[in-house]
């Protein structure tokens, strides 16, 4: 649901692997700590997690370490009861960390 959306930002990488996607989107913005990525959005009213990435399955730590995954990531949950406008929120707010930038939005 985030992922597409948090993609199209130049600095974010979407983390996620699998070929089915899940309501839980992990990313990461480039040059900035996660902690800090949750802290300013923290600050901004969106409340996510964060991620170290040695403590989840193997299989995901093995698929993610090979994409040059940083040690934290970033974790929102994003989930059908979810308005779009909420969605809109956590895209604008992680717009507002470190060298992000917005690309065209998928319709």
């Amino acid at each position: 649901m985030g992922g597409p959306w948090l993609e199209n930002l130049d600095g974010v990488t979407v983390r996620d692997v699998g070929e089915v996607q899940c309501g839980i989107v992990s990313f990461s913005v480039e040059g900035v700590e996660a902690g800090k990525v949750r802290e300013a959005l923290r600050g901004r009213g969106v409340n996510v997690w964060t991620s170290k990435v040695s403590n989840n399955t193997r299989l995901e730590w093995e698929g993610r370490a090979e994409r040059g995954m940083p040690k934290e990531i970033v974790r929102a949950s994003v989930h059908y009861y979810n308005s779009g406008g909420e969605i809109a929120r956590l895209v604008e707010a992680v717009e507002g960390c470190g060298v992000v930038t917005r690309r065209k939005l998928p319709e």
